[in-house]
């Protein structure tokens, strides 16, 4: 085991210190960076359930005309009736939520948390 002298251990303990003041320069810049960026946050549920919806009947709507301009036949049409059968009730029910959502009365879970987020308040609810 080797023991350190006085002077090898005052030299350490200055690098330990340098590299802790680096650190906290650091930190504390990438906290004023944060301050300042703009916070992005996720959007609802239902906005992420609507457009992939709208995605995925976009995708069978471009598989569609793929086989149709390989195979020249028509009979997979039928897919394409199934489009509307699944878009039309995603986006009135999205509308009808938003709509119910967007009145005075009404509160969103998401609007409900970031207020409690906003206030900072540390106690437990319910």
């Amino acid at each position: 085991m080797a023991y350190l002298s006085k002077q090898e251990y005052q030299k350490q303990l200055a690098n330990i210190r340098i590299d802790n003041a680096s650190i906290a320069r650091k930190r504390s810049l990438k906290r004023e960076r944060t301050k300042y960026s703009r916070k992005w946050k996720l959007p609802s549920t239902s906005k992420m359930l609507l457009w992939t919806v709208v995605l995925l009947c976009l995708e069978v709507l471009v598989f569609c005309e793929y086989v149709f301009m390989q195979t020249r036949d028509t009979s997979f049409i039928y897919a394409l009736a199934g489009i509307p059968t699944v878009l039309v009730p995603a986006i009135l029910s999205y509308n009808n939520k938003s709509m119910h959502e967007n009145t005075a009365g009404g509160i969103v879970y998401e609007t409900a948390m970031s207020k409690i987020e906003t206030d900072g308040s540390s106690e437990a609810v319910g």
